[in-house]
């Protein structure tokens, strides 16, 4: 019997758990335990760069999304239970504009 350690440990375990349960098993030269797949796009389409930054865009833009839904859900929750501000400061962008006051 082969050792292994780590995650091909795993997989050795997995794989011995199937041939109990199913009762199948697979020729020693044919005994695959992991698979790799490499994704890949046309040369000029993207670079691997632009594919981080988009992905990165997107967890951005989702987190953005769901923080500017919680912040709507407690102006409602406050305006219906009727708590005001203590201080009323104009915020500001990152990149420095001003945000208008809503009144």
């Amino acid at each position: 019997m082969r050792s292994f350690t780590g995650p091909a440990k795993e997989f050795e375990v997995s794989r011995l758990l199937y041939e109990k349960n199913t009762g199948r098993k697979q020729p020693e030269n044919r005994d695959i335990i992991a698979y790799r797949m490499i994704q890949s796009f046309v040369p000029g389409e993207i670079t691997p760069e632009d594919a981080k930054k988009k992905a990165c865009y997107s967890k951005y833009r989702a987190a953005r999304k769901e923080m500017i839904e919680y912040q709507n859900a407690k102006r409602n929750v406050d305006r219906l239970l009727g708590i005001t501000r203590l201080q009323e400061k104009p915020r500001e962008k990152e990149h420095g504009t001003r945000i208008i006051n809503e009144k």
